[in-house]
């Protein structure tokens, strides 16, 4: 009935139920409330009216993503989604303070949550933030990043998944 999003808990009221033929691919999709667990939250982004892959659900402690919040200093390209890839770029300024050195790429292929600003959509101004989800793995990097002098931004990842 709505887009569900990552750590979402899920109950029934949040899905409407279709009836449709699926023939073989039936299993790979969830079957109407009933394979509702208790707890059960979204472990990748489900955009609204979509059918649930069943692996789109799980637990908890199953969720290897961490939100991250990246203050934007440029806009995102008009069209870039909640549920979209993108890379993150980093420049560090130089010991000067005056200039920024060569961008480097930090994580490929990290899906964005959404952004938040005060004008409510997807530009950048002083209050622009991404929030990005980042695996366990790489949250290290993007918080070492983010703590320097650094003016990181984001690149829609067009090439698909990482």
């Amino acid at each position: 009935d709505r887009d569900l999003e990552v750590g979402q808990t899920v109950t029934a009221e949040d899905l409407r139920a279709v009836d449709l033929r699926l023939e073989s691919t039936g299993e790979q999709y969830v079957a109407g409330s009933e394979q509702l667990g208790e707890g059960s939250v979204v472990l990748q982004r489900v955009p609204e009216g979509q059918l649930i892959p069943t692996g789109a659900l799980g637990r908890q402690e199953d969720i290897d993503r961490r939100p991250i919040g990246i203050p934007l200093a440029t806009p995102l390209p008009s069209g870039t989604r909640p549920g979209d890839l993108v890379d993150i770029w980093a420049a560090q300024r130089d010991r000067t303070g005056g200039q920024w050195g060569e961008p480097v790429q930090i994580l490929e292929g990290a899906e964005l949550a959404g952004v938040e600003d005060s004008a409510g959509g997807l530009g950048a101004d002083d209050d622009a933030t991404a929030q990005v989800l980042v695996e366990t793995a790489d949250v290290e990097a993007v918080v070492g990043v983010l703590s320097g002098e650094s003016r990181v931004t984001l690149v829609p990842h067009l090439g698909g998944g990482r």
